[in-house]
């Protein structure tokens, strides 16, 4: 049996945009709203403020504990990097689906992993859970999948190339919610 899997072809930015010469005599590159598919610019806004979130803070605890002149200041210089950095041609469905590539072990390395994360949890008692990454894939979680979305952010953060200019305002516990 076989299944036909159509093709997704990446959008072309060159459809979505227009030079446009400003007033002060600049090409600004302006985009077309209607041809960009919102529900794939919504799932990377949505990814970008799952960042923002577990290492800032939401937006309500942020207003609570801060104020409106804080709440500015740490959207602006995260997301002052964030957004110019998402390629609108590269936003297909393929790109908003996230999720934790999971490598199965044999067992005997599984065994060793496991003998090592046990030593690691004694002598850290404060560690709760383990997770360990190999060439971008999982081959070791015993966290609570309570936290599978925290993690997924996490992991999308760790692999993301612009990393090095997303900027550290605080970092937070993982949360749950």
């Amino acid at each position: 049996m076989k299944i036909k899997i159509p093709a997704i072809n990446k959008i072309n930015l060159e459809k979505f945009q227009k030079l446009k010469t400003s007033q002060s005599g600049q090409d600004e590159i302006k985009y077309i709203n209607k041809q960009l598919n919102d529900t794939f610019l919504e799932s990377k806004l949505n990814m970008l403020y799952l960042k923002f979130k577990i290492f800032n803070d939401s937006f309500n605890n942020i207003l609570n504990d801060d104020s409106v002149d804080s709440l500015k200041l740490k959207t602006k210089l995260y997301f002052d990097v964030c957004i110019p950095n998402l390629k609108f041609d590269n936003i297909d469905i393929l790109s908003t689906i996230t999720g934790l590539n999971m490598i199965s072990l044999n067992r005997e390395i599984e065994l060793e992993i496991e003998d090592f994360i046990d030593k690691v949890h004694k002598s850290y008692q404060f560690t709760s859970g383990s997770l360990i990454f190999w060439k971008n894939n999982v081959i070791y979680n015993d966290m609570d999948f309570n936290y599978l979305k925290d993690m997924t952010v996490l992991y999308d953060y760790l692999i993301d190339p612009n990393i090095s200019s997303m900027p550290f305002l605080k970092v937070n516990t993982l949360q749950k919610n």
